[in-house]
């Protein structure tokens, strides 16, 4: 979190709802025209934009300055999702960059997608990039060489040439009602 300013960061995380999120969940927060935070729109066509991550974990807050353009994103409603394991966050024909630095470590990249995202308790990416990081992040150790490496902690995974699989331990559990719900109304938004 070393670039944001003490009084940003304590404003990113109150958008993203920090106090009440549950331990290893994320939420997107943007900034907006008039300078406030808010969380991210939960679905969107043809975007581009800068956003920040927020995500809860063992070690403190995590946030990640992220910039992405892409065909289509949807992503559940964080306030509807009652469970991390049940959120869904998707982008489909995506360009990204990303920057976290930390006492612990850091990861910086860039790359394009075909279909990237979190799917329940899992982080995946279908593209290619460049990236290194080192260090703590995330609760897990990271080492990655050009978008090549591997992760070692809570998150479990590997990445080649910034293509990746990524097994999120502390997602689990049986689905509520609240959460089935959330993710009807997420493919409400799905074409036929």
């Amino acid at each position: 979190m070393g670039m944001l300013d003490t009084e940003n960061k304590d404003k990113i995380k109150k958008a993203a709802g920090y106090d009440s999120m549950k331990l290893f969940e994320s939420r997107d927060v943007i900034k907006k025209q008039n300078g406030d935070y808010a969380l991210a729109p939960g679905s969107t066509e043809l975007y581009v934009g800068a956003y920040w991550t927020v995500t809860k974990n063992l070690s403190g807050p995590s946030i990640v300055l992220n910039g992405e353009a892409g065909l289509v994103k949807a992503r559940t409603d964080p306030n509807k999702t009652t469970k991390p394991y049940a959120a869904v966050d998707v982008g489909i024909g995506q360009a990204e960059a990303h920057a976290k630095f930390s006492p612990a470590g850091f990861d910086v990249g860039a790359g394009v997608s075909l279909a990237g995202g979190s799917v329940s308790v899992f982080d995946f990416n279908i593209g290619a990039g460049v990236g290194i990081a080192a260090g703590i992040n995330d609760d897990s150790v990271e080492v990655k060489v050009l978008g090549t490496g591997v992760t070692i902690g809570r998150k479990v995974g590997f990445s080649v040439s910034a293509a990746r699989l990524e097994l999120i331990l502390g997602r689990s559990a049986k689905p509520s009602s609240a959460d089935a719900s959330a993710l009807s109304a997420l493919c409400s938004h799905c074409p036929p």
